[in-house]
């Protein structure tokens, strides 16, 4: 642990030793509190800190009509973690809600395999869209030409 744990309980040094403590209870698995996630987050959303030690490395936003969720990770003292968290449409005055307690992640490279369909007609490549295109356009000439000849017969009666 950095910090002393029998001191967390004094104002001053909980406030001086805010980050430290707070990465003190993700590694030791110590739930934090909802105040303690709204402060991070808080926090590191508001830009007042030192990015040495601590900073958003991305988020992520699932937009819905009254909420957005958000995916925030971020580094503390050298470790990665993620919260999800959401947030709620300011028109209705409702706050922000922490339901999760940060957890560490690691970044990965994932191979996706994935079952597509065969048939041209799921297949929106621009070239061979250009290539159908083209290809109506020639049978509709054809059609053309078949109407025109069946309205010259339809004359000769």
């Amino acid at each position: 642990m950095i910090t002393n744990s029998k001191k967390w309980n004094d104002p001053d040094y909980y406030e001086e030793n805010f980050v430290n403590i707070i990465y003190d209870k993700l590694t030791e698995g110590m739930g934090l509190s909802k105040d303690e996630r709204k402060s991070l987050l808080d926090l590191l959303l508001n830009q007042r800190h030192d990015p040495m030690y601590y900073d958003i490395i991305c988020q992520e936003f699932k937009n819905h009509l009254f909420k957005e969720e958000v995916r925030t990770i971020f580094r503390l003292n050298g470790k990665y973690f993620e919260i999800r968290w959401i947030r709620k449409n300011e028109s209705f005055d409702e706050p922000d809600e922490f339901p999760n307690d940060p957890i560490e992640v690691v970044k990965t490279t994932r191979v996706v395999k994935e079952w597509v369909a065969k048939s041209d007609q799921y297949n929106f490549d621009p070239v061979l869209l250009k290539e159908q295109k083209a290809k109506l356009q020639k049978y509709l000439k054809k059609i053309d030409c078949i109407l025109d000849i069946l309205e010259m017969e339809k004359m000769d009666y």
